[in-house]
C-alpha cells in the first residue's frame, strides 16, 4: 500500500480529563480481539481509521516489559483472552515504568493510547497475521483487574525485571535475498526514555539433530519449530542454485531482521570432489551482488571453519552481512563443501545481534559422513546408477540446455563429472570474469539464450575457429549457472 505521511499530533497533547473537559469525544473502546481482527480484516481500512486516533483497548495481560527491543520504552503486551501459544498483541508503550506498578500477566486491563503505524505493520500482518504487532503510543493502563483505577501520578518506583519473553510468531516465507519495507522517520515516533534500559534477553540453542547448531534470541522465532518455513527458499535455490540446501532461518518477527543458512553440495555432486578454492568462490559471490553495495571484505574463523566474509549495503539502505565458510574436515567434506550464511539487520540497532547468531553457527563433528579424507571419490554424492551418459556419446548442444533447462535438479546429477562430446555452432568465442578463455556452444538461433560453455586451457585452442563454424567439442561437466552449461576442462 502507499503509505500516508505520519502527520504530528500536535492538535492535542493533553490527557484524557483535559480533553473532556474542553468538551471533545471521549476515544473509541474497543476489545484487543476487535481491534486487531480489523487490522487483519482490511489494513487499509484499519489505518484511516485509527492511524494517530487516541484509543481505548480492553483485554488480557500477555506479558510485562521494561524495554521493548525496537522502541526501548516499558511497555505492556495485550490481547484478547485465551490460551493460545501464538497470537497478535497491542504493545502499550509507556511514558514511565513505574506505570506497571503490580501488572501482572494473566490481568485483565483497559490501556489508552495512540495509534502508531510502524513501517513493518502491513508487512507483519500480510505474513505472519497469527503473530503480529500494534503499537499504541503515549500510552497508560486506565484500568486493572477488578475495575481498580490506576492512579495518574504514580510513585515512581523500579519495576521487577521479568523474565517472560514474547511469544513467538510465526515466521514469514524467506528469500534468498530478503528487501524488507525501510522504516522511516515518522514525526510520532516514540521517543526512547532516558531511564529505560532494555531487558537483557536470552540467548537460546537452536540444533537440527546431528548437523548445526545456532543461538538465537529468544524472542526470535526459527525454522527448526516450523521447518515447513523454509520450502519456498528451498524451492528457489532449486531452481536458481540446484545442488544447495537452506539448513536454517531465525527471524525478528518484529523488524525482519534475520540469519540464513545454506549448505553448498554442488562439488560433491562430482566423480572426484576436490577442495573449494576459496578465492574463487569469493570471486563468483562478489559478482551477484546485483544493485548492492560493497563495504568490505575480510578473513574469517567461525565455529573453526576458515572463509570469507561480505558485508554490503543493499539498495533499501538495509545491511547484509555474507559468511562464506569451508574446513579440511570430513564433515566439511573434505573441504569440498561450503556453508553461507547470509544476515539481514533491518534495525541498525540489531547489528550486533545478527552478527552474534552468525558467529555462534557450528556444524558439529556428527554431520560427517566419512571418518577420513583419503579417498576423494567416496565423497561423491554420485551414484553409479547415475553415470549412464557414455564418454563416446555425442549430443546436441540444444538438446543437452533443454534438459537442464527442463529440469536442472536431475541433469546435474545425470551428468555431474561425466565426458561429454558436444557438437553445435559456434555463437560466442571470448574471455569470462575470471579472465578465461572460453568457447560457447549453441544452436546458432538470435534468440536462444542458454549455450554450452566450452572452458579451454589453452587459447590456442581456439586459434581457427570463428563465429558460426560448426564445431564439436569434448569436456567434463563442471557446473549449470543457470544460464549455461559448462565444461570444464574442455577443448574443441
Amino acid at each position: 500500500m502507499a503509505w500516508k505521511t505520519l502527520r504530528v499530533w500536535c492538535l492535542i497533547g493533553l490527557c484524557l480529563p483535559l480533553l473532556l473537559a474542553c468538551g471533545g469525544a471521549p476515544p473509541p473502546d474497543v476489545t484487543a480481539k476487535f481491534f486487531l481482527q480489523e487490522f487483519v480484516d482490511d489494513m487499509n481500512a484499519a489505518v484511516d481509521k485509527y492511524e494517530d486516533q487516541r484509543v481505548r483497548v480492553s483485554g488480557e495481560v500477555v506479558f510485562v516489559e521494561s524495554g521493548h527491543i525496537v522502541w526501548e520504552k516499558p511497555y505492556i503486551a495485550i490481547s484478547a483472552p485465551g490460551e493460545e501459544l501464538i497470537k497478535p498483541v497491542v504493545a502499550c508503550l509507556l511514558s514511565d515504568e513505574a506505570l506497571a506498578k503490580d501488572i501482572s500477566s494473566g490481568d485483565s486491563i483497559s490501556v489508552e493510547g495512540t495509534v502508531f503505524i510502524a513501517a513493518m505493520t502491513s508487512f507483519l500482518i500480510e505474513t505472519a497475521p497469527e503473530g503480529f504487532e500494534l503499537i499504541l503510543n503515549k500510552c497508560s493502563p486506565v484500568e486493572v483487574g477488578a475495575n481498580q483505577r490506576v492512579d495518574s501520578q504514580p510513585t515512581p518506583t523500579s519495576l521487577p525485571s521479568l523474565t517472560l519473553s514474547p511469544t513467538p510468531t510465526s515466521l514469514p516465507s524467506p528469500t534468498l535475498s530478503p528487501t524488507p519495507t525501510s522504516l522511516p522517520p515518522p514525526t510520532n515516533t516514540p521517543q526512547a526514555a532516558a531511564t529505560v534500559t532494555p531487558v537483557p534477553f536470552e540467548w537460546v540453542a537452536k540444533t537440527d539433530e546431528d548437523l548445526f547448531s545456532i543461538e538465537i534470541p529468544s524472542r526470535w522465532v526459527s525454522t527448526i519449530e516450523e521447518e515447513d518455513r523454509l520450502e519456498e527458499t528451498q524451492a528457489y535455490l532449486d531452481a536458481n542454485v540446484p545442488g544447495t540446501l537452506a539448513l536454517f532461518q531465525g527471524l525478528d518477527p518484529m523488524t525482519n531482521s534475520n540469519v540464513l543458512a545454506i549448505a553448498d553440495f554442488r562439488v560433491l555432486y562430482t566423480e572426484e570432489p576436490q577442495p573449494i578454492d576459496l578465492e574463487e568462490y569469493t570471486e563468483m559471490q562478489l559478482l551477484d551482488l546485483g544493485d548492492s553495495k560493497l563495504l568490505s571484505v575480510s578473513d574469517i574463523n567461525i565455529g573453526g571453519l576458515y572463509g570469507a566474509e561480505i558485508r554490503t549495503e543493499t539498495i533499501e539502505g538495509f545491511r547484509q552481512n555474507f559468511a562464506l565458510l569451508l574446513g579440511d574436515q570430513p564433515k566439511m567434506g573434505c573441504g569440498s563443501l561450503g556453508i553461507i550464511l547470509i544476515g539481514t539487520v533491518v534495525i541498525e540497532s540489531q547489528a550486533s545481534l545478527v552478527e552474534n547468531a552468525m558467529n555462534s553457527f557450528q556444524v558439529l563433528p556428527t554431520a560427517a559422513f566419512l571418518d577420513s579424507c583419503d579417498d576423494r571419490k567416496a565423497l561423491s554424492f554420485l551414484e553409479s546408477s547415475d553415470s549412464d551418459v557414455p564418454s563416446t556419446s555425442t549430443i546436441k548442444a540444444v538438446d543437452l540446455v533443454e534438459e537442464f533447462n527442463s529440469n536442472a535438479v536431475v541433469a546435474t546429477q545425470k551428468y555431474s563429472g561425466s565426458d561429454l562430446i558436444i557438437e553445435g555452432e559456434v555463437t560466442t568465442i571470448d574471455y569470462d570474469y575470471l579472465g578465461d578463455p572460453y568457447v560457447a556452444v549453441g544452436s546458432g538461433d538470435l534468440f536462444a539464450w542458454s549455450t554450452v560453455w566450452c572452458m579451454v586451457s589453452d587459447v590456442s585452442d581456439v586459434a581457427g575457429l570463428s563465429v558460426g563454424d560448426k564445431v564439436t567439442v569434448a569436456g567434463t561437466f563442471f557446473e549449470w549457472d543457470t544460464m549455461d552449461v559448462v565444461l570444464k576442462p574442455c577443448s574443441p
